[in-house]
C-alpha cells in the first residue's frame, strides 16, 4: 500500500482492519478474564482467527502451535510477564508484531519493551479508537514486510533465471565491469567476475567491430558505436576460452541516471540455415538435443506392438511436466524458458536410471519408456528424479510427473491419455508430485 495513504488510511483505521486483518492471525494474551473476554469479542470482528491465552507461559506454548502473526500482550501476569513473552517468541520468529498493554505507566518496562524493538503500547482501560490505530499501525508494518519479502523471492527468481540464461548479460559503468553472468564467464573461461576483471577491467577489449575488426581503443569509443545504430542492435565478434572468433548480435542500453551500459550479447554462429533444415528433418530435438516427439512416436508404437507380441514382460511410460514455466516465460521471455529446458533435459538424461528411452515430447515435456519396468518400479524411478531434479534447483524449479502401465486392451492414444490425465492430476494437486493413472 502507498505510504501517502497511510494519515488517511489511520484516521479510518476500522475500514482499513476490515479490509486486511481477515488473513492474520493473533494471539491476545492478558490475566484479567473479563478483560480477555471484551477483547476477544472485539478482535473477532477483524481476524478469523483469535487465540486466548492468560498468562505467558501459556501464550508461549500456544504460540509454538498457532504461529499467530501478532501478539498483543498484557505486562504484568503471574508465571511468566508480557516482555518475557515477547523475548522468547522472537527467538522463534523477529517479524511477529507486538502491542503491550499494562494498567499503569513504568518506565522501566517501557525502556525493555524499546529494547525489544516493541513500540506500540496501550494504557488500561483501552481506548477503542487508540486500539485499534495500533492494530492498524501493526497490519500496516506486516503487509510492508510481507511485499519486503515477495521482492526478495522475484529478485531471487530473476537471479536465477539470468544465471541460467544463454544469453550474455554485462554491465559496466565508466568502462568497468560491475557484472557478467555465469553463462558469460564460462564462454571467456573465468571462474568468477573477479578473476576476470583481474586481467580484462575494461571489457572493450574484448569486443572487436564488424566492419573494421578491431578492438575498440577506449570505452567512449565502444559505446559510441554501440549506442549509433539502428534498433541498437548489431553484429560484434568475442574470442571464447580457447581463442575462437565468435559472432553474436550485440544489443545494449544506457542508463545516464547512474552512468551503466547494459549489453547483450547472443550467439548467432549456429544460424545456418542448411544446418537448421537438416536439425529439423532428423529424429534429434534442436533445443534439447534429445530424441524429438517424431522418434517418440515411432518408438512408441514399435515398443507397444513388441509388447502386445509379450516380448516385455511389462513397460511403463512416463510423462514429465516442468512447473510454472509458463510463468517464467512471461517474465523473462523465450530464451530464458529454452535455457531452463535444455537445463532440465541435460539432469534428466544424466540420471536416468536403467536405459530408460527419453525424449522431447512437447513445449515443457518429457517422456520416458521403461521396457521391463512395472508400475510400482516407475513410480519409484520417477519420485527419485522428481527429488533429485528438487534438490539440483533448490526447490526453486520442479516438475510434476505423470506414471502409466501398458495393458493388452490398450491402443496408443490410451497409454498417452492417462499419462497426461495423471500430469494433470499432479499439477492440481500442488506441483512436483508423481501421480499414476491406471
Amino acid at each position: 500500500m502507498p505510504l501517502n495513504k497511510e494519515l488517511k488510511l489511520r484516521d479510518n483505521a476500522e475500514e482499513y482492519l476490515l479490509k486486511y486483518a481477515k488473513k492474520y492471525s493473533v494471539l491476545y494474551v492478558d490475566d484479567d478474564k473479563p478483560y480477555r473476554e471484551l477483547m476477544k469479542d472485539i478482535l473477532d470482528m477483524f481476524f478469523d482467527t483469535v487465540i486466548i491465552a492468560e498468562n505467558g507461559a501459556e501464550a508461549l506454548k500456544l504460540y509454538k502451535e498457532f504461529t499467530p502473526n501478532i501478539v498483543i500482550t498484557d505486562i504484568v501476569m503471574p508465571k511468566f510477564n508480557g516482555l518475557q513473552l515477547i523475548e522468547e517468541i522472537q527467538k522463534i520468529n523477529s517479524e511477529v508484531g507486538f502491542i503491550i498493554l499494562t494498567g499503569f505507566i513504568e518506565n522501566v518496562h517501557l525502556l525493555k519493551a524499546l529494547e525489544l524493538g516493541v513500540d506500540k503500547y496501550l494504557i488500561k482501560p483501552i481506548d477503542k479508537e487508540k486500539f485499534f490505530a495500533r492494530l492498524y499501525e501493526t497490519i500496516f508494518d506486516l503487509e510492508f514486510i510481507n511485499r519486503f519479502d515477495m521482492m526478495q523471492e522475484e529478485m531471487e527468481l530473476l537471479s536465477l533465471a539470468l544465471e541460467l540464461s544463454p544469453v550474455f548479460t554485462l554491465l559496466e559503468t565508466d568502462g568497468k565491469i560491475r557484472y557478467i553472468n555465469n553463462s558469460f564467464l564460462d564462454f571467456l573461461g573465468y571462474n568468477s567476475i573477479d578473476a576476470c576483471i583481474k586481467i580484462n577491467e575494461n571489457f572493450y577489449t574484448f569486443i572487436k567491430n564488424e566492419t573494421a575488426n578491431v578492438v575498440y581503443k577506449d570505452y567512449e569509443e565502444y559505446k559510441r558505436d554501440a549506442l549509433n545504430f539502428e534498433d541498437n542492435s548489431k553484429k560484434v565478434y568475442l574470442k571464447d576460452k580457447n581463442n575462437t572468433l565468435k559472432a553474436f548480435q550485440l544489443t545494449n542500453k544506457f542508463y545516464p541516471n547512474i552512468n551503466t551500459l547494459v549489453s547483450v550479447f547472443t550467439d548467432i554462429n549456429s544460424l545456418d540455415k542448411n544446418s537448421m533444415e537438416l536439425k529439423k528433418l532428423s529424429e534429434i530435438d534442436t533445443l534439447t538435443n534429445l530424441y524429438n516427439k517424431y522418434k517418440f512416436d515411432n518408438y512408441l508404437n514399435e515398443t507397444f506392438e513388441n509388447f502386445l507380441k509379450k516380448k516385455y514382460q511389462s513397460v511403463s511410460l512416463v510423462m514429465i511436466s516442468i512447473d510454472n514455466l509458463s510463468a517464467i516465460k512471461n517474465l523473462y521471455g523465450n530464451q530464458v524458458r529454452d535455457k531452463i529446458i535444455r537445463s532440465v533435459a541435460n539432469f534428466i538424461k544424466k540420471n536416468l536410471q536403467n536405459g530408460g528411452f527419453l525424449a522431447r515430447y512437447g513445449s515443457e515435456e518429457f517422456v520416458i519408456i521403461y521396457k521391463d519396468v512395472n508400475l510400482e518400479g516407475a513410480f519409484k524411478k520417477s519420485d527419485s528424479l522428481r527429488i533429485s531434479i528438487s534438490r539440483e534447483y533448490k526447490s526453486k524449479l520442479t516438475c510434476s510427473f505423470g506414471v502409466t502401465e501398458f495393458m493388452y486392451s490398450d491402443t496408443v492414444k490410451d497409454i498417452l491419455f492417462r499419462a497426461n490425465d495423471a500430469i494433470m492430476k499432479a499439477k492440481k494437486g500442488g506441483k512436483n508430485l508423481v501421480m499414476i493413472s491406471v
